[in-house]
């Protein structure tokens, strides 16, 4: 093997660098806590292409939509709604887009994976 043929990280300026987020474990179910107006905790679901806010937890506004994703048990969700953010994660800020719908949950929401980057 050649020196040369291997790459190593040398230094922190050419890290990658994400933001730390702490997940806390709530009866079984991993959660977050961000800032949308105020502190919020939301139930984490990064196999999920979605993300889904409880009715009135954000300002922003809200659009009609006619997505009809499914849970887990297979019945459709009610969403009619749909609202785009921004919100503080591990001290990032992201835009992000939230569909509305009511949960069965006292969680904010459900957030789904992050395909944004965070605003720079």
């Amino acid at each position: 093997m050649k020196a040369d043929s291997f790459f190593r990280l040398d230094t922190t300026g050419n890290a990658v660098k994400r933001p730390v987020v702490q997940i806390v474990v709530e009866q079984g179910t991993p959660s977050v806590s961000m800032e949308i107006g105020e502190q919020r905790s939301l139930i984490t679901d990064m196999g999920s292409r979605i993300s889904i806010l409880q009715p009135g937890m954000s300002r922003s506004e809200v659009t009609t939509t006619g997505i009809k994703p499914y849970g887990v048990t297979g019945e459709a969700l009610d969403v009619k709604e749909r609202q785009s953010l921004s919100f503080m994660l591990g001290g990032q800020e992201f835009h992000h887009s939230f569909l509305v719908c009511s949960l069965p949950t006292d969680a904010a929401g459900i957030l789904g994976r992050l395909l944004n980057s965070p605003v720079p």
